[in-house]
């Protein structure tokens, strides 16, 4: 279910969760751009701009967390709205409002280098085609379909 509500949330800012090729390993990518990070847009998760990152304070931040907070929690403190979307609200901002873990999140997913790095899985995603060659060849559509040792039925 977590993961549901997290793609949800993500496919609402045009970012969707991918694996990648051999080493399955998760990261975020957004079609419109040919954009890929290696966790998700924490900054567009709280509804700030991340061109602007380098302007946002604590309080900025702070800000922007809170106005989702009175959506997610009502004032006895009993979460309100889904507990799996506030569950990733809380992670962006917990990531966002310590500078050491803001600092590691821009250096892997915002900055030029990232940038560099994460443009093979851009590649990877757009150039992602079966090889030339095939073990197995599906068969001519008026010619019948070998069964499960290989045989022509």
């Amino acid at each position: 279910l977590a993961q549901v509500v997290m793609t949800e949330l993500l496919a609402k800012l045009g970012w969707q969760e991918c694996k990648t090729p051999v080493r399955n390993q998760t990261y975020y990518w957004r079609e419109a751009t040919k954009e890929a990070q290696t966790s998700p847009p924490y900054y567009e998760i709280l509804g700030l701009d991340p061109l602007k990152r380098e302007t946002y304070t604590k309080s900025d931040i702070k800000r922007a967390w809170f106005g989702w907070k009175q959506i997610y929690v009502d004032e006895d403190g009993k979460g309100i709205g889904d507990a799996e979307e506030w569950g990733l609200l809380m992670e962006a901002y917990l990531t966002l409002r310590d500078n050491s873990t803001r600092a590691r999140y821009e250096c892997d997913n915002l900055t030029a280098s990232a940038r560099r790095k994460l443009v093979g899985l851009a590649q990877v995603k757009t150039t992602l085609v079966l090889p030339a060659y095939s073990l197995w060849t599906p068969p001519e559509p008026d010619e019948p379909a070998p069964d499960a040792k290989g045989k022509k039925k």
